[in-house]
């Protein structure tokens, strides 16, 4: 979680930061997060785990704050 434990300016600036540096290399970031307001301010695309279901949910920002992802697919294990 990359800006756990920081007041909302420390936040807004390794965001920053973290953007600038994904433009300029051209890069992808993936960012683990709790923080669903975080993730959806920064990311284009989301992917959740959901671990009480089983599942990943997948999509845009704009489907995970409609609540209607594209996709949602099964986890299974193997023993």
């Amino acid at each position: 979680e990359p800006t756990a434990s920081v007041d909302i300016e420390g936040e807004a600036k390794i965001m920053e930061l973290v953007k600038n540096i994904q433009v300029e290399k051209k890069l992808a970031v993936i960012m683990v997060s709790h923080f669903l307001n975080t993730v959806t301010e920064h990311s284009d695309h989301i992917i959740m785990l959901d671990k009480d279901r089983g599942f990943f949910r997948c999509g845009t920002k704009r489907d995970m704050l409609d609540g209607a992802g594209p996709g949602e697919f099964s986890i299974s294990t193997i023993d």
